[in-house]
């Protein structure tokens, strides 16, 4: 094989390798995106409110929670929206979301689970 042919083989070859890893590369960012926040089988979503009265619900302390559940509740209460998409099993789930709000530093929350 000459000069040539070899150089061009050369070629080929790395632009092949360039062309698949720009081909993978793409298939990674594209199927990263395309999941939505709250859409992974393995999270759920929780979000809390501040609420003015208990509406017949009854009030449960955040000194009365597990660390688990004050540490989700936190995560909620200081994202930017007030919803945080936590690891399943979610502790909070465990609480009747529609008898109890949490006090929480004097101020009441409603917590819920949205879905996606």
């Amino acid at each position: 094989m000459n000069y040539k042919e070899h150089k061009f083989k050369y070629l080929g070859v790395m632009l092949l390798l360039i062309a698949s890893i720009l081909g993978l590369s793409y298939m990674y960012a594209t199927n990263v995106m395309q999941q939505p926040t709250g859409e992974n089988p393995d999270t759920s979503l929780l979000s809390v409110e501040q609420v003015e009265s208990p509406d017949n619900r009854s009030v449960l302390s955040f000194e009365n929670l597990t660390d688990e559940q004050q540490q989700e509740f936190q995560k909620a209460l200081n994202a930017s929206d007030q919803t945080a998409e936590l690891p399943d099993p979610v502790e909070l789930e465990s609480i009747d979301n529609d008898r109890f709000y949490i006090e929480y530093e004097g101020t009441l929350y409603r917590f819920s689970f949205p879905v996606g």
